[in-house]
């Protein structure tokens, strides 16, 4: 129901105090661009059939009420992207860093087992070394010959997998 009694002036002077509103409400978001929206359509509902020029600036303002709210989201949606990406990368450099120590823990435990082998077969020489050639001592020098042989051939396979 247009109000007849204000003029078109009057008419230009509420749009351009709903304008500012839209403007404000934009910097506000969410529900304030819905009832700037609201407050425009409403204009365009109760303003005069002489009043179309009014009524499409009134619809355009709602149009790009609808465009700025999308275009915050599009920008809002490339900040999370970004933020992603950053993330993302860290958690490669992350995972990185793990898979190098782990391979580096893997390698220094490694490292210890040679070096152990490495004791025990001189141990067991120097056991074997003071051992008679005759008898049972000669039989328990000859396992322990055959011990640090096999115990040798382990050592080998782990230098061989260190590389």
């Amino acid at each position: 129901m247009p109000s007849d009694n204000k003029t078109m002036a009057d008419w230009g002077e509420e749009l351009d105090r709903l304008l500012r509103e839209a403007h404000a409400a934009r910097q506000g978001g969410g529900a304030a661009v819905q009832r700037a929206q609201d407050a425009l359509a409403d204009f365009i509902d109760r303003s005069p059939d002489y009043a179309d020029a009014l009524d499409q600036v009134a619809d355009l303002a709602i149009m790009d009420l609808d465009i700025a709210v999308t275009k915050d989201a599009v920008e809002a949606l490339r900040t999370r992207r970004e933020e992603l990406a950053r993330i993302m990368k860290t958690l490669g450099g992350t995972v990185g860093e793990l898979k190098k120590s782990a391979a580096v823990l893997r390698l220094e435990s490694a490292r210890a087992a040679v070096d152990s082998i490495t004791e025990t077969v001189k141990a067991l020489k120097d056991v074997r070394a003071k051992l008679r050639t005759t008898g049972d001592e000669k039989t328990l020098g000859e396992a322990i010959l055959k011990a640090i042989a096999e115990i040798q051939g382990v050592r080998s396979k782990i230098e061989t997998a260190l590389g």
